[in-house]
């Protein structure tokens, strides 16, 4: 919709003043008092002929006379360029924001009155209670707006006027400031002006119209016909509140307390009363019980019982019941899955069940159950609803402080753990005096197996006392053989013979190492000899063989039994002979290759041979033992060292025995380490050592024999010898060789 020219300049002359005031110019006043009618004039509607001091207009706050700027003016003027709008001016030139803020309530006022319909909001009414625990609650109430059409107006004053509505109640439209209760009585309504706003003075009709719709706040019913129902609503709402808190108690719940002090507890302890009186049915507390003994082995026995009785429902429930010596919160009767009972139920809030009701209690054998607000989860003021919730479906919220047939059972069933318990501890004593017995009776027989078999091992002694050196070796054998025989059989206590005496007396013998156990256990050598002598069983002969070429059993004595197998030909199967030619291979590829690990220790050669002499052709071979693996690795390195010597310009020695002589007479201050040697009992154990293994290699390519050296070192150390004169003996011929025996002591930890 186009404006006419004429409304468009007319804004542009109520605007252009409000848009001054971004430069600091003063707010304008568009609305003043008529002094001739007492109403709100804008300065629009006046002619030319009241421009200025003829406008006959007072300032409606400070009633200071006022000018009327360009009033009447043709609306072409306002198009000019600077051209001032129109508005009122004080004549003290000074416009205070109190005149510009009644003016505008004024201007409001006078725009409202002069209609025929009033577009107001609806009336609200509001009510506060205060709750038993001091807390105050809100009740709001809200009318529905409306128009009210204005039949007849009347002006009191410019701050006031009376409305007469076509259903003949009058409301009275006034400036909050001017509203006053003892007035408001003689009218149906009171509708107050609620404008703060000084730029409301500088606006048109329209544009006050405009905002009174986007801010119905500005109208406020101080009296309506419908406030007495409309308060009703509002209080009704606030008690609500103060209940749903559970801070509120009407003049009924009043009257059930008597005489008592009312507080919140109070409202709180009757609510849940009230709760489960009316729902008629409650969720039982689930009750779990445990108990234990110790017993005397440290052992423990457990006994448990969990009561659940679920959602109880509630008959002839009764508050404040009275009973003699009891006067019971809640009594009624629960229905159990044994019947229907009597079922008091105790709420506390503050202070918990006396001890004399719950003995009294105890005593009449009444079940109890107890609601306690401080097992509630929700600290702090809680809702109707979360009351009930805790109160008639947690099982948490609630305990029984007595309950005949759950006791009962419990009782029962700590009676039975006590019994179960005597019967485990009887068990338990007869156990160990069984175990005492036991032990008793081993004890004794352990004496009198150590008794037989001193008194074996002593005759044993005799016995070899009166055997000569030249039939121990049998004697040896035969021992070994009996000693297997009653290890497997496991009857040691009963076994006649004596290993470590008959080995002491083989060493006199000259028979040495004989007290090593691999000779005489029942898995040693001797044993594996005489079943390969004896031809059976071929299989564990094969086995033992087998176990040993894989290093778990006689390793260093697989050439050994190769020779004894050789020699006594045992009736292997066709099967049991393809493998025994297998591991022939295997281990004579590895002899020949100069590999120690089927080397054979010949320390055991003499005692062998002697006990089986058809073996000792075999044994007197040099082949497979370490002086052989020795050679044969000198051997290979000898080739190796005369190539690689060939290969490079040797310089010659100009005096390859010069200083010999010197290098000797240094050992004088040399002498043998102190004690045993750590790791090597003889020179076949050094030559084991990995230094020493890498000095006898160089050792063969010098045409020396290590293990002579060695076996002549740990001799000359075992009988006194000096360094000097061991040395000496070996005849080394150069500074190089001497040298070379020397590391290969020191390597063995001999010097």
């Amino acid at each position: 919709m186009v404006e006419p020219p004429e409304l468009e300049v007319q804004r542009a002359a109520l605007v252009a003043p409000a848009q001054a005031q971004e430069f600091g110019r003063p707010k304008p006043m568009c609305w003043a008092e008529d002094v001739a009618t007492g109403n709100a004039v804008h300065v629009a509607t006046l002619p030319r002929e009241k421009t200025g001091s003829a406008c006959g207009c007072v300032c409606p706050a400070c009633k200071e006379a006022l000018q009327a700027v360009n009033a009447g003016r043709d609306p072409d003027y306002f198009r000019r360029k600077g051209a001032r709008g129109r508005f009122f001016r004080h004549t003290s030139g000074h416009t205070r924001d109190a005149c510009l803020k009644l003016a505008g309530q004024v201007a409001v006022l006078q725009t409202l009155a002069q209609g025929d319909q009033l577009h107001v909001p609806g009336p609200r009414r509001t009510v506060q209670l205060q709750g038993l625990s001091g807390d105050f609650y809100l009740g709001a109430a809200q009318g529905g707006a409306r128009t009210l059409r204005v039949t007849r107006r009347s002006w009191m004053d410019i701050q006031s006027a009376s409305l007469t509505l076509e259903d003949g109640r009058t409301v009275w439209l006034v400036l909050e400031s001017r509203f006053s209760v003892s007035e408001a009585s003689k009218f149906d309504g009171v509708i107050s002006i609620q404008v703060d706003d000084p730029d409301v003075a500088g606006m048109s009709a329209e544009e006050i119209l405009a905002r009174i719709d986007l801010q119905p706040q500005s109208l406020c019913w101080r009296k309506h016909w419908d406030d007495a129902q409309l308060d009703m609503q509002a209080h009704l709402q606030a008690e609500q509140a103060a209940k749903d808190a559970i801070d509120w108690l009407d003049d009924e719940e009043r009257a059930l307390l008597g005489g008592v002090s009312i507080s919140r507890e109070s409202a709180l302890h009757l609510a849940i009363k009230n709760i489960i009186a009316q729902a008629g049915h409650i969720l039982a507390p689930c009750l779990y019980l445990a108990d234990s003994i110790q017993l005397s082995n440290g052992k423990v026995l457990t006994t448990q019982k969990t009561f659940d009785l679920g959602l109880m429902q509630l008959r002839h429930v009764r508050l404040e019941h009275w009973m003699p010596g009891i006067v019971a919160d809640i009594f009624c009767q629960s229905q159990e899955p044994s019947g229907l009972h009597d079922l008091l139920i105790e709420v506390v809030v503050t202070s918990p069940v006396s001890e004399a009701k719950s003995a009294r209690i105890r005593e009449r054998g009444l079940r109890c159950m107890v609601v306690d607000v401080a097992l509630f989860a929700q600290p702090g003021p809680i809702s109707m609803a979360a009351l009930k919730d805790h109160v008639l479906y947690s099982t948490t919220t609630k305990y029984w402080l007595h309950h005949p047939e759950m006791e009962a059972q419990w009782g029962a069933a700590l009676l039975e753990l006590q019994r179960n318990a005597a019967a485990v501890e009887q068990e338990l004593q007869m156990q160990q005096e069984r175990l005492e017995h036991e032990a008793l009776q081993a004890q004794r027989e352990r004496e009198h197996q150590n008794a037989q078999a001193q008194a074996h091992r002593g005759a044993w002694r005799q016995e070899l006392m009166r055997v000569a050196p030249s039939e121990l070796p049998e004697l040896f054998r035969w021992a070994v053989t009996t000693h297997a025989r009653h290890e497997r059989e496991r009857s040691m206590p009963d076994c006649p013979v004596d290993i470590p005496s008959t080995a002491e007396a083989m060493e006199r013998a000259q028979f040495h190492d004989t007290h090593n156990s691999e000779l005489w256990h029942n898995q040693g050598l001797i044993v594996t000899l005489e079943m390969i002598k004896r031809g059976s069983p071929t299989g564990e002969i094969l086995m033992r063989l087998r176990e040993a070429v894989a290093g778990r059993g006689l390793r260093s004595y697989v050439t050994i039994l190769l020779i004894a197998i050789r020699v006594y030909d045992p009736p292997f199967t066709p099967a049991e002979r393809a493998a025994l030619a297998q591991m022939r291979s295997q281990v004579r590829e590895s002899i020949e290759r100069g590999k120690k690990e089927f080397v054979r220790l010949v320390k055991h050669d003499r005692i062998i041979g002697r006990l089986y002499p058809e073996m000792a052709g075999g044994l007197q071979h040099e082949f497979g033992t370490l002086a052989y693996a020795i050679k044969q690795t000198g051997a290979m390195a000898d080739v190796l060292f005369k190539l690689e010597a060939a290969s490079k310009p040797q310089k010659a020695d100009p005096d390859p025995t010069g200083g010999l002589h010197w290098e000797f007479e240094k050992l004088r201050r040399v002498s043998w380490m102190k004690g045993d040697v750590p790791f090597c009992a003889d020179a076949e154990q050094a030559l084991a050592l990995q230094q020493v293994k890498k000095l006898a290699a160089q050792a063969s390519r010098l045409q020396m024999n290590p293990l002579d050296v060695l076996t002549r070192a740990f001799r000359a150390k075992a009988n006194g010898i000096h360094v000097y004169d061991w040395a000496k003996s070996l005849h080394p011929g150069t500074k190089v060789e001497l040298q070379l025996v020397l590391d290969l002591a020191r390597a063995a930890w001999l010097i």
